[in-house]
Formats: C-alpha cells, sequence, structure tokens
C-alpha cells in the first residue's frame, strides 16, 4: 500500500474509535427518576433542595427544575394562606 492509503486508513481508524467512544459516553449517562419532580411539589421548596441535592451528579436540568418546582409550590402555598386569612378576616 502507498502512503496516502495507509494514511487513509488511520484516519477512518480514528473516526470509528472516536464514534465509539461518543456511543460509550452517551451510555454512561445516569437516568435519573422523574419521582423528584413530585418529591418537590409535595414538599414545597424543602423538597425541592432535597431533589437537588439528590439529581445535581447525575442530571442538572432536573436538579435546577426541582428547586423552581419547590419554589413554586411554596409561593403558591404561601398566597393561598394569605388569600384564605384575609377572606375569612373579612367574612
Amino acid at each position: 500500500m502507498s502512503e496516502v492509503e495507509e494514511e487513509i486508513i488511520r484516519e477512518l481508524e480514528e473516526e470509528m474509535i472516536s464514534e465509539e467512544e461518543e456511543n460509550k459516553v452517551e451510555e454512561d449517562v445516569r437516568k435519573v427518576s422523574k419521582v423528584w419532580y413530585l418529591v418537590a411539589f409535595l414538599f414545597g421548596l424543602l423538597g425541592g433542595i432535597i431533589g437537588y441535592v439528590a439529581t445535581r451528579d447525575d442530571d442538572i436540568d432536573v436538579a435546577y427544575s426541582c428547586i423552581w418546582i419547590g419554589l413554586f409550590t411554596t409561593i403558591i402555598g404561601i398566597l393561598t394562606i394569605l388569600w384564605l386569612t384575609y377572606s375569612l378576616s373579612i367574612g
């Protein structure tokens, strides 16, 4: 074989190896259970913090979502309590 052919074969082998490594990296990503969303929803900000700590190493997007869901449910809960307190004090 000529040097050009050998170079082409080496480049193709390197591309195949890099594609195999990429596939291995994709397989190594751990799936995070969607139950953490429920924990954040049911326990508010505290559940969001717990969900964040539990999932931050595996999937940072789920971790941030847990924080936001917990914060949102806590704010809704506080507003509901304030609204009920105000409406009961008037009537």
